[in-house]
């Protein structure tokens, strides 16, 4: 009777280290489950698009919706941001911008054609710069636009000050750069070329909002989902909260460059950002002021 008493404790303790076993190795499939789950609804949630039929979409077809709606983009960077490496939701972030970038790729011989009717509106070196911004690598201009910068280093960007000038244009010209490129000096025929060479233009927006998310990780902020929104948090690892300090003045023209060519939706969390965490900052007026300024090129 002992004997038999002590195999049914065995086999109980058998079933319960079982229980337990199982419990402790399907608790974080859950949890990573759940996370996958609520990230992919509140993506979907801000761009109204269905996970799965985007998961079906050819290149052109996300980078329509891309830019139809830029909250596509910063909705992307928080899926990015906020799921771990390998989750089901970081890659179909990462499906999504490998898929604008090829697009934008696609484009260029296209771009091409357009941008020669254009050959004698604009110097050579103005020229260069444009195909540049489209995603070209051009002699001079060390990278093409959104390619390399977007994996770039850090430390690359921190030190190449005119590169960054030249990524993110501006209406005015700087103070601060010896680049001598900047729209005004050519503002109707820039209209002009955005009104009559759709393929440009697109290439040019869509490189413009990825670098902008490059530019923010670079200042270590990271994009998070707010309820129906999608919002930036400070790490307090920026750079930027050293007065004084020149990436200050890149924000300036951060800022200018996304109202230059539409990027509402980063442009919005970006100014939530400062607004909630740099008011106090010495720039903080030239940045409002560039915000106030911030005119639409098109």
């Amino acid at each position: 009777m002992n004997k038999n008493k002590l195999q049914n404790m065995e086999i109980k303790s058998i079933v319960f280290k079982l229980i337990f076993f199982f419990l402790i190795i399907s608790l974080p499939c859950c949890l990573i489950f759940r996370e996958r789950e609520n990230f992919l609804d509140k993506w979907s949630a801000i761009t109204g698009e269905n996970v799965e039929a985007v998961r079906q979409y050819d290149d052109p077809t996300i980078a329509q919706k891309a830019l139809k709606s830029d909250k596509f983009f910063t909705a992307t960077a928080a899926l990015q941001d906020r799921s771990q490496m390998g989750s089901a939701p970081r890659l179909f972030a990462d499906h999504i911008f490998d898929a604008i970038g090829r697009h934008i790729q696609a484009n260029l011989p296209t771009v091409r054609e357009e941008l020669d009717e254009f050959q004698n509106e604009f110097d050579e070196r103005e020229l260069n710069w444009i195909r540049f911004l489209s995603g070209e690598t051009v002699q001079g201009f060390r990278y093409a636009s959104g390619q390399v910068f977007r994996s770039d280093s850090d430390r690359n960007l921190e030190s190449n000050h005119d590169y960054v000038q030249l990524v993110l244009p501006n209406w005015s010209k700087s103070h601060y750069s010896n680049q001598d490129l900047y729209i005004a000096r050519n503002a109707e025929v820039w209209k002009n070329l955005f009104a009559n060479c759709p393929h440009l233009k697109d290439n040019i927006r869509l490189n413009m909002q990825l670098n902008a998310i490059r530019m923010l990780h670079f200042w270590k902020f990271c994009f998070d989902f707010r309820e129906t929104d999608v919002i930036l948090v400070d790490n307090r690892k920026s750079p930027l909260h050293s007065n004084g300090d020149h990436n200050a003045l890149r924000l300036t023209r951060f800022i200018g460059a996304l109202g230059l060519f539409k990027c509402e939706s980063i442009l919005n969390v970006s100014k939530n950002l400062l607004e909630t965490y740099f008011k106090a900052h010495t720039s903080y007026s030239y940045w409002s002021n560039a915000w106030e300024k911030a005119k639409p090129l098109y």
